[in-house]
């Protein structure tokens, strides 16, 4: 099959892995008894997904029936739960069609596992091997030969070389071969002990204090390994828009938990730059636009008016015409999207190393978000002060898609050659699994694809 065809394959793949997902989501709200509000904004985000007419048509019959659901009053009453499962069921059977076995695999071990570990974890609340909690930050996983439970916490054996789908093994079936053992020695010496950069930064301190009586010493130290940043870093611009500077410095993009994240490489930023604090929210965008709030969670999708709720149902494009506007109404700055490596490495916030914090703290992904977005930094920020860089809504970024990091810029600057026309997202969103909302996960996305899952945040040139 030539590279187009491909191309077009993994297209179909992703589209279909993108349906199931919002199936999922659709038959997790009737299971938690979601009302009729949040059913039917489920469905209207799954109609603009779906390609197949008779699809299209199980979903007009469901929406004709919860309308049924309303009198006079406006009184929802009880809907058919069952119902809207089996129409779920039969499409996503159609749309599995369009997955190769790997694929549908891929599904069932990578995304979907949370639904047979949260079983386990009732009974099993800490590791056999270690004894760390098991929780949504720290899964259980089950041995595919002999059945033995562990955690990913411990799991330092084979998590260096199993691949997205792979089944993982304990350490007694493991038999890892030489190529293995040399790729897991090189990921994990990559991990600097606290008490040695402790020790190194002291040292540093007491010469640079012995030098400064004869002279002036400057010492360059990464600023991404060492530095937090306070609220002396903050600036607000005359519209009432928070933004963190953050510091030149070097860091480690991408992971070895996906092909797509793939080479690992460094990325140097040679300057400083600001961006957001927060989400631009629905209230920014009004005020900037002078448009309607395009987003879905608003009265009467919720209960109450919360404009400072992250905009989203944003296109690439109509993020592009927001900046347009802004940086016409304020020209003494120059606003943008973040490019991929610059929302990273404002992510990471100074560490090299993946998510190793309680996600449920500092975002709103599925598990705890009730199917929606929430007034932007309502959770805690990370090392840097920036607010729900993991969940709540996807956001865009400047660059384009590609399917690894082959050829990337390595100096923090935007990848916008090549002759795909979709565009990068981050951050995952309310409604996805927390794998989705690691600070390497990326994914690609068409610029005028809209639903309430995508939104943004700016970068403001200095």
């Amino acid at each position: 099959m030539d590279k187009m065809g491909q191309g077009n394959n993994r297209n179909r793949e992703l589209a279909a892995l993108d349906i199931i997902q919002t199936l999922n989501i659709l038959k997790e709200k009737c299971s938690t008894n979601q009302n009729v509000f949040s059913i039917c904004l489920t469905l209207d985000i799954l109609s603009s997904k779906l390609t197949n007419k008779t699809s299209l048509k199980n979903i007009d019959v469901l929406k004709s029936m919860l309308v049924s659901t309303y009198d006079d009053s406006d009184v929802p009453k009880e809907y058919d739960k069952k119902k809207i499962v089996e129409v779920c069921n039969f499409i996503e059977e159609t749309y599995k069609s369009n997955l190769i076995h790997e694929v549908i695999d891929n599904i069932d071990n990578k995304y979907n596992s949370n639904f047979i570990e949260e079983k386990e974890m009732k009974h099993n609340t800490q590791c056999v091997e270690c004894k760390n909690t098991i929780d949504s930050a720290n899964r259980l996983l089950i041995c595919k030969d002999c059945g033995a439970h562990f955690c990913e916490t411990c799991e330092t054996w084979f998590r260096g070389s199993r691949k997205a789908g792979e089944s993982p093994l304990c350490k007694k079936c493991f038999n890892p071969n030489e190529s293995q053992i040399s790729q897991i020695k090189k990921i994990f010496n990559r991990k600097k002990p606290f008490s040695i950069i402790l020790t190194v930064i002291i040292m540093l301190c007491i010469i640079g204090i012995i030098l400064n009586g004869i002279g002036f010493l400057q010492i360059n130290i990464k600023e991404n390994q060492t530095q937090n940043l306070s609220s002396q870093h903050e600036l607000v611009n005359k519209f009432g828009m928070h933004f963190i500077l953050v510091p030149k410095g070097s860091f480690l993009m991408g992971s070895e938990l996906d092909s797509s994240e793939k080479p690992v490489r460094e990325v140097t930023f040679t300057k400083q730059f600001y961006i957001g604090k927060y989400e631009i929210t629905q209230q920014q965008w009004t005020n900037i636009t002078g448009t309607k709030n395009p987003s879905y969670f608003q009265l009467p999708n919720i209960g109450q008016m919360e404009t400072n709720r992250p905009v989203e149902n944003v296109t690439w494009s109509m993020a592009q015409e927001f900046i347009a506007k802004l940086n016409e109404k304020d020209p003494t700055h120059k606003y943008r999207l973040p490019t991929e490596a610059e929302w990273e490495y404002a992510c990471r916030a100074g560490t090299n190393e993946e998510n190793e914090f309680d996600l449920a703290d500092y975002g709103w992904y599925k598990e705890n978000s009730g199917f929606e977005t929430h007034i932007v930094g309502s959770k805690l920020p990370n090392a840097w002060g920036i607010y729900d860089m993991h969940g709540n809504v996807i956001e865009w970024v400047q660059d384009k898609w590609h399917w690894n990091y082959d050829g990337a810029p390595i100096d923090g600057s935007a990848w916008e050659d090549g002759n795909s026309s979709a565009r990068v997202g981050r951050g995952g969103s309310n409604s996805c699994e927390s794998i989705w909302c690691r600070s390497a996960f990326r994914n690609g996305y068409e610029p005028n694809v809209t639903d309430g899952s995508y939104g943004f945040r700016l970068v403001m040139e200095i």
